[in-house]
């Protein structure tokens, strides 16, 4: 018997050892990760956002245990969101995920993208890889449009060296919490611009909470009989797409221009047409007054013949 135990201790001493180091043999540490999420909001009611916690291996005996809570970013809590939070939240033995949920509430009132945080802390059982996930909330109403307020606009131009302003009004189709900009730009129709009027582009920037701008153009006066003329002002594709029509209103008439004033140029030629006439006119007076001299001379002499040929031709008085 004993060399029966000297014979197989040899071996049952090495398994036991063997043995002995396998349960011996430290448990892998497992990773924690929280995903990111992104919902949209919803006039139908409530909508929810799920945060998943994961492990990189089922958890172990005891399991995993955490603290995770909301934050703010561009989204508000309580007004963008529910503000939600939880201590020792837990993935129990044998689980390798956990879900963290986040209401979402709608509005009426475009904010674009907005964003909060879900943080992770104070966690045991695993070794934290990624301890903050983003929340995304992607809005359900519209980007609101620009349009102008009329659809078109009619003024005189003015007489030369006047510059008539002309204001056109903007409106937005909603509010918006975040700023919003449009391009816009002139164009000719029958109006030039550098002779008409002056040539405008530019952003029409809407600051959070405005629905109303306007846009100024400027007009160039001038004497001229024309036509009446026009020009368009286009708020400009993709974000715009509205066209305003302004009527430039012809305001001179043919002859002399009222108020205007003359140039040295045309001063001398009024002083010279002035010399003219005058000259003329005392040339003509002159030649009036002899003639009439003359013929007032005449008239006697034919008088006094007259009377001659009749005291000559009466018959004689008898005694």
């Amino acid at each position: 018997m004993r060399a029966m135990v000297r014979r197989f201790c040899p071996w049952i001493l090495s398994g036991v050892v063997l043995a002995l180091t396998f349960s011996a043999s430290p448990t892998q540490a497992q990773e924690l990760t929280v995903a990111d999420a992104s919902v949209t909001e919803s006039a139908a009611g409530i909508v929810t956002a799920t945060f998943v916690v994961s492990l990189s291996a089922p958890a172990g005996v005891g399991g995993v245990s955490f603290d995770i809570a909301t934050a703010n970013d561009t989204a508000i809590g309580g007004a963008d969101y529910v503000v939600n939070s939880q201590t020792a939240a837990a993935i129990a033995q044998g689980s390798s995920t956990a879900d963290f949920t986040v209401i979402v509430n709608d509005d009426v009132v475009f904010e674009g993208l907005q964003r909060y945080f879900v943080n992770i802390s104070n966690v045991v059982g695993a070794t934290v890889v990624d301890a903050q996930a983003t929340g995304t909330i992607l809005d359900n109403e519209p980007v609101p449009a620009p349009a102008f307020a009329t659809a078109s606009t009619s003024i005189a131009e003015g007489a030369a060296g006047s510059n008539a302003v002309v204001l056109v009004t903007v409106d937005l189709s909603g509010t918006s919490e975040v700023p919003l900009s449009f391009e816009f730009a002139t164009a000719d129709v029958t109006a030039a611009a550098g002779s008409d009027y002056v040539s405008s582009s530019g952003t029409l920037a809407f600051a959070p909470g405005e629905s109303q701008k306007s846009i100024t153009i400027n007009l160039i006066g001038d004497n001229a009989v024309e036509d009446d003329e026009s020009l368009t002002l286009d708020l400009l594709i993709p974000r715009g797409g509205d066209t305003h029509s302004l009527n430039i209103l012809n305001d001179d008439t043919a002859g002399i221009v009222a108020n205007a004033i003359p140039t040295v140029s045309e001063w001398g030629c009024i002083l010279l047409l002035i010399l003219i006439a005058c000259t003329s006119a005392t040339t003509l007076l002159r030649r009036h007054g002899t003639g009439s001299h003359h013929h007032r001379l005449h008239t006697a002499a034919e008088a006094a013949s007259s009377a001659n040929f009749t005291r000559l031709s009466e018959p004689p008085t008898r005694p």
